[in-house]
């Protein structure tokens, strides 16, 4: 018998325990890319065959409008397309926009199994808290621009034409923009208090800095509302409000980021 084949080492090595090269890390990065490539293509075909439903949400709030302002208005005859093409660029432009909001958990997901790995414990539980409610902020912005922010603005718009004595008469591509962007940007602005904390974290950021450049962010958030809404005080005000509440949260967020990574290298001291 073999004695080389009968001993077996006391020590364990498994492939986990051996760093990876460069390689075999943008072998992983490529890996990742692919999945959520496939993931966002999936999901803007699942979309695409759902765009008759998709835009009929996205006409609802204003369809519910025009019902408050006892305006008879047929299903479907106010939104027309000017172009040949308009409706089938209109269905893919619903269609991506769609697929990547129903596929960002899959995405964040894969992309947090990638980051994690290189992490300490401590660290992947505030990487992992930041993902799952950056998906829950987006999601809320979205419901809040949908629910609140985009009704009050149509209005208003819609009111401001009847006022100067001008007939609306807009157009499908020219709506579904408007809506998209609107909702797409309440999505993303309501990341901020995760992108604050993750700068903390990462130690671009400090409880300190975001307390004493209040005054400044809170401009800013004025500034960009006024930007990203109708030039109207009431929805820049609709937006500018969640914007600031979401900033105090990060700052409360960042105090106690620092804390729990302080009592850390105080226990590791």
């Amino acid at each position: 018998m073999d004695p080389l084949k009968t001993f077996q080492s006391p020590i364990k090595i498994t492939t986990s325990d051996i760093p990876k090269t460069v390689i075999e890390h943008l072998s992983d990065l490529r890996g990742v890319i692919i999945k959520i490539a496939v993931i966002c293509f999936t999901g803007w075909i699942l979309c695409f065959y759902s765009v008759p439903y998709i835009l009929k949400l996205l006409n609802a709030p204003l369809y519910k409008i025009l019902n408050q302002l006892n305006y008879q208005a047929g299903s479907g005859f106010l939104l027309n397309s000017l172009h040949p093409t308009g409706s089938l660029m209109m269905a893919v432009k619903i269609s991506f926009a769609s697929g990547f909001i129903i596929t960002l958990p899959l995405t964040l997901y894969f992309t947090a199994l990638f980051i994690l790995p290189a992490l300490s414990m401590k660290e992947k539980r505030v990487i992992i808290a930041i993902f799952c409610a950056g998906a829950v902020l987006f999601a809320g912005g979205i419901l809040f621009c949908y629910f609140v922010a985009l009704p009050i603005s149509l209005k208003f718009l819609w009111n401001i034409a009847k006022w100067m004595n001008i007939t609306n008469s807009w157009t499908l591509e020219n709506y579904v923009s408007f809506t998209t962007s609107f909702l797409l940007a309440f999505g993303i602005i309501f990341e901020l208090p995760c992108v604050l904390l993750l700068l903390v974290k990462l130690n671009v950021l400090s409880h300190n800095i975001l307390v004493k450049q209040r005054k400044i962010v809170i401009v800013i958030i004025l500034i960009i509302s006024a930007i990203l809404t109708p030039p109207d005080i009431i929805t820049q005000i609709i937006m500018s409000i969640p914007l600031i509440v979401l900033y105090e949260i990060s700052v409360l967020g960042a105090s106690l980021i620092e804390k729990y990574f302080q009592k850390d290298s105080n226990l590791a001291g």
